[in-house]
């Protein structure tokens, strides 16, 4: 998911994230990501911080107690944990390059 109320970031994350074989949905702000979430699980989530009707912050914390909730009523059910990367960078491609090395299996 990549959520940013700045269309132009969208299409940038998508230009860089894309190639590398990512399903990508987008969302204009924090609560329509966390409806996404709710219907779909990434891999990975991109949040903006800053957005209207529900900014990054909430939509995270919405997002976490959403996975919480999941995992508990699954905990009898013995499945696994999904594990979520979280950006909170002011820098895009500093940010792209350190989750591509974290995939990449590199130390940073």
């Amino acid at each position: 998911i990549i959520a940013d109320d700045v269309s132009d970031n969208r299409k940038y994350l998508i230009a860089q994230l894309d190639p590398l074989g990512f399903e990508i949905r987008e969302a204009e702000n924090g609560q329509q990501a966390v409806d996404i979430f709710r219907e779909w699980q990434p891999d990975l989530i991109w949040m903006d911080m800053k957005m209207p009707i529900m900014d990054g912050y909430e939509a995270v914390k919405e997002i976490r107690n959403y996975e919480l909730r999941m995992k508990n009523a699954r905990a009898e059910m013995d499945c696994r944990d999904l594990y979520r990367f979280v950006v909170v960078n002011d820098d895009l491609d500093e940010a792209i390059e350190q989750f591509i090395d974290l995939l990449s299996g590199g130390a940073g």
